[in-house]
């Protein structure tokens, strides 16, 4: 939040009425202490003060900015996903908006232990078993996103499956009784 407080002087006659106007459009209202502008956005506030002697001094104008919101990071993940499971490597995508200042960085870690590398392209998870990816983006003003993950598993790795026979063998690899497999 933006505290405003706005000062005059006159050294003659004295200061008569400060007015304001958040925005160029609109009536000005008169200022009678100091205020908040609390809305996150591109601000601009105007003002001006009269003096008892009748002069109205030219519209002044100041402009601002407010984000206090963080910004908001989404995954995607692309790879043939069979019931829970893909059995591809998986593409992860990650998409960060800011509505006001615009995203500065985001992060990601496969896992939930080590450092965090920036993120600058998709990126692919290719080993077997069950991941985690973690991520936020932070924005230009300097508010952070709280962490998040999305969670995934990955199996590449076909079956392998034996066989076993066991009966009577014969002579050149021929069995001479039934064969139990």
């Amino acid at each position: 939040n933006v505290k405003v407080t706005l000062t005059a002087e006159d050294a003659l006659s004295g200061v008569a009425k400060t007015y304001y106007r958040l925005g160029t459009e609109g009536s000005f209202t008169e200022y009678e202490g100091p205020f908040f502008v609390e809305e996150d956005g591109a601000k601009t506030l105007q003002f001006y003060s009269t003096d008892k002697a009748g002069n109205t001094e030219d519209a002044k104008s100041k402009s601002f900015k407010i984000d206090k919101s963080a910004p908001l990071t989404s995954a995607t993940l692309e790879g043939n996903l069979v019931g829970e499971w893909y059995n591809t490597a998986v593409k992860v995508t990650l998409t960060a908006e800011d509505a006001h200042s615009g995203v500065a960085k985001t992060f990601y870690r496969l896992g939930t232990e080590g450092d965090f590398e920036e993120y600058s392209e998709p990126f692919f998870v290719t080993s077997d078993g069950a991941k985690t990816v973690q991520f936020y983006s932070t924005d230009k003003a300097g508010n952070r996103e709280d962490t998040k993950s999305v969670n995934f598993k990955i199996d590449r790795t076909a079956p392998v499956t034996e066989i076993s026979l066991s009966g009577e063998m014969g002579g050149d690899n021929w069995n001479v009784s039934d064969v139990t497999v």
